[in-house]
């Protein structure tokens, strides 16, 4: 268990913060559409609400935006050789930053496609492995909120059964909990049989 932390690790994990600021839906909707896409929708700032709102390919750039945020806050810490504790942290502040970003009231998206990229880049077999059930689910039941739960609870199951570092597992666990707490209204609607089910058949607007 390596729990070094210097000065260095302190400004990664603010630098981490305001790197999951930046905000692919909103960003997008604001600098291409003119308009801020929290007003549209489900009102959130993410990959989701984009592809219901303008289209497949507006989805998928704002997917990646968030995916690679996510893999970029991680990556530092390895870049500059932090240490899991420190991992642990600087991803938490990412997820942070994405779901309430300072610069947008607070008011952002619900962290999934962040939380794969940093899940990604931790172990890409157990998380790719999860993201996989997870998008083969969404596709089938056509519930985004299916797949995104499905994929981030998987995720740390599998960091827990292959016992990988004991930092991972506690971020995958967080992660996941966060994400059910910002589902909580989609969970409600599941159950009650009324969740947004995505169209394939929509064209980029």
């Amino acid at each position: 268990m390596n729990i070094e932390f210097t000065f260095l690790s302190l400004i990664i994990i603010i630098a981490s913060y305001f790197i999951g600021c930046i905000n692919g839906a909103y960003i997008f909707s604001k600098s291409v559409k003119k308009e801020d896409i929290r007003t549209y929708g489900s009102g959130n700032a993410g990959a989701t609400n984009a592809l219901r709102t303008y289209g497949f390919f507006s989805g998928l750039l704002v997917f990646l935006i968030d995916f690679f945020k996510g893999m970029l806050a991680v990556g530092l810490c390895y870049i500059f050789k932090q240490s899991s504790f420190v991992i642990l942290l600087s991803a938490l502040a990412c997820v942070a930053g994405h779901n309430w970003p300072i610069f947008m009231g607070f008011r952002g998206g619900k962290g999934v496609s962040a939380s794969a990229g940093i899940l990604v880049i931790v172990d890409y077999r157990l998380a790719l492995m999860a993201i996989l059930i997870g998008f083969i689910l969404a596709l089938i039941t056509r519930m985004v909120s299916v797949g995104s739960l499905t994929a981030l609870t998987l995720s740390a199951v599998f960091f827990i059964v292959f016992k990988v570092d004991i930092f991972y597992i506690i971020l995958s666990c967080i992660l996941c909990i966060l994400s059910i707490y910002q589902h909580r209204l989609n969970i409600k609607r599941i159950i009650n049989g009324n969740e947004n089910k995505l169209s394939f058949g929509k064209k980029d607007k």
